[in-house]
Formats: C-alpha cells, sequence, structure tokens
C-alpha cells in the first residue's frame, strides 16, 4: 500500500508497529531503543535523490535548491531568505552543491545497463509500506520499500554511499546494518505475499567517479542479518533501556 513518509513514521496508527530501524537500534544497546525517529538534513541528498529515481512526478512538490549566497545582512538578502523560507515550506533542502551531486547521481544510475533495467521494470511499485503480524513472534511489523516487485518478488534499495567499490560497500552494509533491515525487509514480503523474494541494492556515489553498483543479498548475508535482528527483538521485548553498547572492557586493534 501507498502511504506518505510523514504517516509511515508519524502516524498514531501505525506507531505500534516495529521497523527495521528501531530493532537496528536495539540491537545496539537497550539505551538507543529510546531514540526517537528525527529527520537528519544530512539525508537531504540522499532524500532528494530517491525522490528523482522513484517519484519524479514529485520533485517540484518535494524539493528545493537553496538559492547560493545569500547576503542576509542586507535588506534585499534578507527579503530573499524570507522568500525562500516561504516557498520551501516543508520541502527538503538541497544546496547548490548537493544539487550538482544529485545531477551526477542520476546520470551515473541511469547508465548502468542492469541498475536502469531492474529501476524500469514492468509492475514495479515505488515507497511501498507493508505492515504484518509476524506468524513466529507475533509481533507487529513494517516496512516501507524503495521498490518492491510483487510478480517478479524482488526488493529493491537505493543507497547513496561514498564508495559502491564491492569490498568497501560490503564492509558498510555491515556495519550500518543493512543486513539486518534486508532480513526484516524479506521477512514481512514473505509472510504477506509468499516466499521467495530476493533482496537487491543499488548504491550510488555521492563524490567522484559517482560509480554505481547492483548487489544481491546472499544467503550468509541474511543470516548475518537474521542473527542481529534476533538480537535486536530480544533487547525490545525485554524492556532494557539501560544496557550500554558493550558491558566489558574493549580492546582497539
Amino acid at each position: 500500500m501507498y502511504i506518505s513518509n510523514e504517516e509511515y513514521h508519524r502516524s498514531e496508527k501505525y506507531n505500534k508497529y516495529l521497523s527495521s530501524s528501531q530493532i537496528k537500534q536495539a540491537y545496539k544497546s537497550g539505551r538507543n531503543t529510546l531514540i526517537k525517529y528525527k529527520e537528519k538534513t544530512a539525508f537531504n541528498l540522499g532524500t532528494a535523490y530517491h525522490t528523482h529515481i522513484l517519484e519524479p512526478d514529485r520533485i517540484e512538490k518535494d524539493i528545493i535548491v537553496k538559492p547560493d549566497k545569500i547576503d542576509r545582512r542586507t535588506k534585499i538578502g534578507k527579503k530573499k531568505y524570507e522568500s525562500f523560507i516561504k516557498r520551501s515550506g516543508s520541502k527538503t533542502v538541497i544546496d547548490d552543491n548537493q544539487a550538482e551531486i544529485l545531477e551526477e547521481m542520476i546520470d551515473s544510475v541511469y547508465s548502468h545497463k542492469v541498475a536502469i533495467e531492474l529501476l524500469k521494470m514492468k509492475d514495479n511499485k515505488p515507497e511501498h509500506s507493508m505492515f504484518c503480524e509476524d506468524k513466529e513472534t507475533g509481533m507487529l511489523f513494517k516496512v516501507r520499500t524503495d521498490i518492491i516487485n510483487i510478480k517478479r518478488k524482488i526488493i529493491i534499495d537505493l543507497k547513496s554511499c561514498q564508495s559502491s567499490e564491492p569490498n568497501k560497500f560490503k564492509w558498510q552494509a555491515k556495519r550500518f546494518g543493512y543486513d539486518l533491515s534486508a532480513y526484516h525487509y524479506l521477512r514481512c514480503a514473505n509472510q504477506i505475499y509468499g516466499d521467495g523474494f530476493i533482496f537487491l541494492f543499488i548504491c550510488t556515489e555521492t563524490i567522484e567517479p559517482f560509480n554505481t553498483t547492483v548487489f544481491f543479498s546472499s544467503n550468509e548475508f541474511l543470516k548475518s542479518g537474521e542473527k542481529k535482528w534476533k538480537k535486536g527483538l530480544g533487547t525490545i521485548k525485554s524492556g532494557d533501556t539501560i544496557s550500554h553498547y558493550s558491558e566489558k572492557i574493549e580492546t582497539l586493534e
């Protein structure tokens, strides 16, 4: 089903459902379960990238570029800034430099043969939200896929990254818990639409040379995610809100 990003994250109707981000935080420590969802301006470039690729018809409505070099010390500068604030409203704001980077990223992904074939598959559903009662745990879960193709049983996640070089991204994927997220998404999709889904990442660099790489989530990758997912879920179920990242002295190597 399609609902807005705002409704998915903030609506009381869906607050009872656990997202992969919440389980990911709980995997790190009990204290992290107290963190509330908050939009971060650092993610604005990624948000703009997603909008351009997944919902190009919403670009003007959702994205705005901040005018370069507004001198707010002058009357003209103040008026320009006030006008920009009124026009921006709740839109995602990017600056001129980010707009240039965004163009490079879009050119990159559309020049990648496999990526463009995946993005243009018939029956793709962008920004698709799913809600399920887990058959094994009885708990309520939610996911919001960038793209899901139910007929082909494919889930696609768009990632903006500093490096899509395979060895570097594999390390980043584990570090940021992409394996946990992939497992969570597949668990929900398989229960709602039937087993057999696969999970792909389309990763585009935010710095030169703006490479794009497509990654397939292997069984090993998903097993790693499952292990983290179960630990995070266990923390949530126990009601732990006080544990730290580690309760022992860690060694720096």
